[in-house]
């Protein structure tokens, strides 16, 4: 009996702990796709303008509920896609997806929290680096 309670037991560790990501409809409902299109785009426009330089630059935008859409961890701007972004807390350094995090996460839950913004470009322009 108690092998059955055990294996029962893990089974439910297992369970909760798994990380089986936000499906499409959930993803939809946090950050509607037209909002995901526009944050890319964004992105994609820095590039072209010359404010960031792909991997060491970061953006994030406010979401209802305490939460922000963020560039994970590498992303490069140029090839922005869903994958390279994630739905992380503005309070805690918990993500709603098992993504990493960009890397100055708390500089934008810092600056979120203390001012009246809706959108957080962190950059490296190509130029400083001539």
């Amino acid at each position: 009996m108690f092998e059955t309670y055990s294996k029962v037991t893990n089974s439910l560790v297992d369970l909760v702990n798994a990380n089986r990501g936000l499906n499409r409809r959930t993803r939809n409902a946090l950050v509607p796709s037209e909002v995901r299109k526009a944050f890319k785009d964004g992105a994609k426009l820095a590039v072209e303008l010359g404010l960031v330089i792909d991997t060491i630059s970061e953006m994030s935008a406010h979401l209802p509920g305490g939460k922000m859409i963020a560039t994970t961890k590498g992303a490069l701007f140029t090839r922005l896609s869903d994958a390279d972004t994630g739905i992380f807390s503005l309070t805690t350094d918990t993500g709603l997806e098992q993504k990493e995090p960009p890397r100055h996460m708390d500089w934008h839950q810092v600056l979120y929290a203390h001012e009246d913004i809706q959108a957080i470009l962190y950059c490296q322009p190509p130029g400083v680096l001539r």
